[in-house]
């Protein structure tokens, strides 16, 4: 006899024998904040998949999509499609939860950089530890010294709980964007550096 979904018991979903009545995915309501966060998610891993099979042909090619400390930077503010058609597929993607819904987002891994994106837009840039390659002139394991060389001294900077100062803030109007230096407490070298556009 085939299969027919008649044959088979049927179950409410809003009860469970050991847990008693609850959501299909708890916290998932429509318009609740998981259920935002998982929309948002769905949708990059949807156009991660839809871009995959159009960049194959692309990837195979060495160097074609190699990126720049540039094409990284100026791709702040840029939409999902155009994050693939420049620099293929992440190799992660994962939620990000913000200290508000607003500021959920999530997180496009290419192991030595990463982007951040929320409301359909590119939101911010990370430059790791595994970039080997200059970002406008200097280089992740840099002295503050080094840096300040490079940029300039930074109009903005920030310390961390114990007074240290750990960032340089550069404000990059031309770019559009905000440039971050990320440096140890206790070695004093860069580790990071963060874009996120102006608003």
């Amino acid at each position: 006899m085939p299969f027919s979904l008649a044959c088979r018991p049927r179950c409410a979903p809003e009860t469970s024998p050991r847990l008693g009545p609850q959501e299909p995915f708890p916290g998932s309501k429509p318009g609740g904040r998981n259920f935002d966060l998982l929309r948002l998610l769905l949708c990059a891993i949807f156009f991660a998949l839809l871009v995959t099979s159009t960049n194959a042909e692309d990837q195979a090619a060495p160097g074609k999509n190699t990126p720049t400390d540039m094409a990284i930077i100026k791709s702040c503010g840029s939409d999902l499609a155009t994050m693939f058609a420049k620099f293929g597929q992440p190799s992660d993607v994962v939620p990000a939860r913000g200290d508000t819904v607003e500021m959920d987002r999530v997180l496009c891994d290419y192991d030595t950089f990463m982007f951040s994106f929320r409301d359909q837009k590119i939101r911010g840039a990370f430059f790791r530890n595994g970039w080997t390659g200059s970002i406008m002139g200097i280089k992740i394991g840099n002295t503050r010294e080094a840096v300040v060389k490079v940029l300039g001294a930074a109009p903005e900077t920030y310390k961390d709980k114990d007074g240290v100062i750990t960032d340089y803030g550069y404000p990059m109007k031309d770019l559009g964007v905000e440039f971050y230096a990320n440096f140890d407490a206790k070695t004093g070298k860069l580790i990071r550096v963060e874009i996120e556009p102006l608003e």
